[in-house]
This record gives structure tokens, sequence and C-alpha cells, in this order.
């Protein structure tokens, strides 16, 4: 028996396990047989989908459709398996005849130990269908789809003032409390803790990062015995790919909080009461950018201020013998902006999209008269991972 028919058996006694398909697609695509490949794809998903793996299915499609990059039928596998997830507005809550609530079996990691899996543990540590159900996140999934999430989650334990994430250790997951509080700190950029909020049970962290790419700009601190129910952040991005509604307000929420780190961390805004930075906030348009365009020309005259939400852009200049001509890239989460209009300069830098690209705007009028009331930043600063970058000043330092 060749290896690939000893992966092919295996796959057909558990036809609902990923691990043994995976490694069956895996070898026939390394063998080069992408019709088999498919074949076993296609006959995976329906005992995938019935065993309540509709995530499992998903990614076994986007295995055959990164070795075949817009294949007709791999695509058409991705598309039937994502047809498998389900939403409708109907919760029902597993309950036992007698009408108790019935705990899932839901890992449980504690500080300092190993994963360990619990039928059924303490009081304190249960989590069910209705407990998820009732986390804003997850409102109108079905029950099929809450067993799913929690079979690919843990639930975490965290101890007053421990940390949960943070810059210099990310926790590479995304955080949903279940139970406590915690706090959210950045730095200003000058050494100085600023609170950008607190969260409480229902509410959620960790998915700047997996819009972004990038590690954590903020620590996240419990503030009382926190648990929280987390997913990997491949898992999550599965699941937002499959479910538009959760993608979207995953974004919308980021785009909130980049705001919100903002106007809490910047000089410009440092000053200001809440509701002058909820004013400000308001004032701030989206733009959608395509490869190659020119966002701001160098030689031109442009007072604005940018957010960027997603995307890469090149900040680059076409002459002179300055140190800093090397082209620079910003990424996700990303402040900068420009205040040549202001000082009757113009830009020395060219902004050009690499990448599609989302950014929230500060129109001229509006920048000029914030710039007004803080000209000691217009030869640029440093707010956090924020560049603000001024017209005698061009490149974020």
């Amino acid at each position: 028996m060749t290896s690939i028919d000893a992966l092919r058996a295996a796959a057909r006694e558990n036809p609902a396990d990923i691990e043994p398909r995976r490694a069956l697609v895996a070898a026939l695509l390394a063998a080069g047989d992408i019709d088999r490949a498919r074949a076993e794809v296609a006959e995976a998903i329906p005992p995938m989908a019935a065993a309540g793996r509709a995530l499992d299915a998903v990614a076994l499609a986007h295995l055959l459709l990164a070795f075949a990059p817009g294949d007709p039928a791999a695509t058409a596998l991705l598309q039937q398996a994502r047809g498998t997830w389900a939403r409708p507005s109907l919760i029902v809550e597993p309950v036992d005849d007698d009408g108790t609530a019935i705990p899932l079996a839901t890992p449980v990691v504690e500080p300092g130990r190993e994963v360990e899996h619990l039928e059924r543990g303490p009081a304190d540590l249960w989590l069910t269908r209705a407990d998820l159900a009732r986390m804003p996140l997850f409102d109108g999934y079905s029950d099929s789809t809450l067993d799913e999430l929690l079979a690919h989650a843990e639930l975490a334990r965290y101890d007053v003032g421990e940390v949960i994430t943070s810059p210099r250790e990310p926790s590479g997951r995304f955080h949903i409390l279940h139970r406590g509080s915690v706090r959210i700190v950045r730095d200003d950029g000058l050494g100085a803790p600023v609170e950008l909020a607190r969260m409480a049970a229902g509410e959620y962290f960790g998915e700047l990062e997996l819009v972004t790419g990038r590690t954590p700009s903020a620590q996240v601190i419990a503030t009382t015995p926190v648990q929280a129910l987390e997913l990997d952040r491949a898992v999550l991005a599965i699941f937002t790919e499959i479910d538009p509604v959760l993608r979207d307000e995953l974004r919308a929420m980021c785009r909130e909080r980049m705001l919100n780190q903002l106007l809490r961390t910047s000089m410009l805004f440092a000053d200001m009461d809440e509701a002058s930075r909820e004013d400000w906030a308001a004032r701030f348009i989206e733009v959608e950018l395509v490869p190659g365009e020119i966002l701001v020309r160098e030689g031109d005259r442009n007072s604005r201020l940018f957010v960027l939400v997603e995307g890469h852009l090149d900040v680059h200049r076409a002459s002179g013998d300055h140190p800093d001509d090397e082209p620079r890239e910003l990424g996700p989460g990303d402040f900068f902006g420009f205040t040549s209009s202001v000082l009757e300069k113009p830009v020395l830098v060219s902004v050009t999209a690499t990448t599609p690209s989302r950014l929230l705007v500060l129109g001229e009028d509006d920048t000029a008269t914030l710039v007004a009331g803080a000209r000691h930043l217009t030869r640029g600063a440093r707010t956090g991972s924020f560049a603000v970058v001024g017209l005698d000043d061009p490149t974020p330092d």
C-alpha cells in the first residue's frame, strides 16, 4: 500500500476529520494530481458540514485553491463549503430533559497550565451556547454555528492585573470577554500611559491585529478576574471570510478604534474633552484607493490628515540629496498628514497606494483649524505609532 493509499484509507475511516483528509489532499497536490485532490475535497465537504465542521470544510477548500489560484472547480468547491455556514435568526439553547442548560465541552486555559478539555468543569467555568448567543457579536447565529465556534475556541482565565496581550507579548488571538473587565492602555509616544478604553463582558479585542496584520499597539490588562473566549487569528480569518456580516462588523470596529487611538494619544487632540473628540471623529470621511493611485503629489499644496485603515502606501521623494529620500512604507494604523497650505509651502513627498487601501481623511479646512491650535506640530511629531508628516520634515521618522 502506498502512502497515498494509507492516507485515503484513514480519510475514509474518519470522513468528518480534517487531519487525514488534509494530509491526503496535500499529498495529492504535491504529486501534481489536482483532479484527485478536487475529488477528495468534494467528497469531504458534505460529511464535515453534517458533523458541524463547516470551518474545516472551508479550510480544506482553501488548501486546494492556494495550490490552483483561480481554478474554477476549486473556486466552486470553496463556495460550496461556504454555503454550509448557517446564520438563521433562531437560536436554541441546549437543555436537558428537565430544562437545565447543558454546558458545552470547552477547553479551559489557566495561567501556567496546559490546556485541559473538560466535559463539565466547575460551575464558574461553564460556557453554554446561550452565553455565546448573548454576546452582541454572535447575535443571530444558529446553534450549529455556535457549536462550531466553540469547538475552535478556548476559554481562558486571567487574574487581576495580568497582561492579556501587549506589543511585546502579543497573544495572536481574538478575545471575547465572557466575565470580568479589562482596560486598554497605550504609550502616548512620550513615555506616559494613556487609557484608551475599558471593556466588560460581551465586548471584544484583538480585531485590529487581524485586520492590520500588525502586533498590538496597546496593552490589555485585567481589572477583575477575567474569563475570555479566545479564537486563534487564523481561525477567525476563516470565520470572517465565510460570514460577511461578522467581517463588516470587525472592519467597522477597527475604523472606530483606530480613530479613538489617534484622538486619545496624538498631541493634536490632547487638550480636548470627550465631546470635542467625538465631534472631530465625525469629520473624517472614508476614501478608497486602487494600487498605483496617487494620494498626494510632490510639489502640490495639501493640508489634510489621514489614518490608514487597510492597505499600504509608499512615501517617496523624487529629487534631492536628503538622507531620508529612500522610500518609506506606511501600513494599517499609521497616521500622517500635511500642512503645506497652512505653511504656504509645497509638499515635499509623494504618497502612492501600493495595494488596495482604505483611509480616513480629515479635509483641508478642518486640518487648517486643527493645526492652527497646535502650531508646535508643524515640523512633524511622533505620537505612538502614528507619524505626523510635516512639510519641512517630510518623512516619518
